[in-house]
Order: C-alpha cells, then structure tokens, then sequence
C-alpha cells in the first residue's frame, strides 16, 4: 500500500479537521507504511492557526499554514472561510478581516502539491466588545 499523504501535528490554539489527527507520531497504518518503505511522496501539515486567535469585530487576524513536502515540489495554499472577509485567498499567509458579529468562526488552509493534497482548519473566536 502506498502513502500519499500524512497528515501531523496538533497545536494549542488551532485544530485540524481530518480522518485520524495525530499528535506527535504518525498513525499505526502510517508508522506501518513507513517502516515498509511503501511511501512514495509525503505531504506533512503541521499547523494552522490564527493570530490573535480571539479578537473583536472588524479587525484583522494574520492565517498561516506550515507544511513539509518531501519531494521538494511546487506547493499551492487556498483558504476558504465560513464568513468575514479574507484579503486574499491564497498563500501561506493570508490576512482575514473578522466580521461585525460575535462568534467562533473557521478558516481552513487547503495545501496541495504532487504528493497529493491536505487541509486544516484555523478557529477564531470574535468576541463583543464589553460595555
């Protein structure tokens, strides 16, 4: 069985939506593959977040993704989010403008290369100005 991509990493203040997360070591199919020497080409995500990753309305947060590829091929990021507005919509690190309403909001990072593709979601909490 050949792996196409292995997905890693959790860190405090993001989360990442995929099949099996893992935090610190590959997955039992994935250390198998591995010892194996069955993978072809890994693609390594191995973080999103946001920053400041609790903010008010209106303002900006920065969006980042880190991935590894092992081939060393061209990579591309595309972001998408369930509201606010993002500056731009592709690149490593993109600036989002939070929307005018309170809530926890999703910014997810898609990263695909020749290795195949991941992708992660980047929380951020919009919180109402205290009176």
């Amino acid at each position: 069985m050949n792996v196409k991509y292995l997905v890693a990493g959790l860190l405090a203040g993001c989360s990442m939506q995929v099949s099996d997360p893992i935090i610190g070591k590959p997955s039992a199919a994935a250390e198998s593959a591995l010892t194996n020497n069955d993978v072809e080409n890994i693609l390594v995500l191995t973080r999103v977040y946001a920053y400041p990753g609790i903010t008010a309305p209106g303002t900006s947060v920065v969006l980042s993704v880190d991935y590894q590829e092992n081939m060393g091929r061209p990579s591309s990021v595309s972001w998408t989010c369930n509201q606010g507005t993002l500056l731009s919509e592709k690149g490593n690190r993109v600036t989002w403008i939070a929307p005018d309403k309170a809530g926890t909001y999703e910014c997810e990072a898609t990263v695909k290369s020749k290795s195949g593709q991941v992708r992660g979601v980047a929380r951020i909490i919009v919180e109402a100005p205290s009176n």
